[in-house]
């Protein structure tokens, strides 16, 4: 990457661009996004990158959404049933 740049700053902009990923989601949602994209190219895009994090972690809310709800199910509160009680003020 620091070879091939014509600009002399252009790598340190994508490197900083790629390590920002991480406040988006998590270092570890990054580790593995890299990871996946070091093994697809020999040298990855931040929009590759990207883009397998933001599906690495989709994978993750999913898994985590399943098992935090497959004791209970999705439990809706007393405002979801109460009936008649409008709260339009005139």
């Amino acid at each position: 990457m620091f070879d091939e740049a014509k600009v002399k700053e252009q790598p340190m902009q994508t490197a900083g661009a790629i390590l920002s990923i991480a406040d988006i989601y998590t270092t570890e949602v990054l580790e593995k996004a890299c990871d996946k994209a070091l093994r697809q190219y020999h040298m990855p895009y931040y929009k590759t990158i990207y883009s397998n994090a933001k599906s690495i972690n989709s994978e993750k809310e999913l898994i985590e959404f399943k098992e935090n709800n497959k004791k209970s199910g999705i439990v809706r509160g007393a405002d979801y049933y109460r009936k008649g009680e409008a709260t339009n003020e005139h």
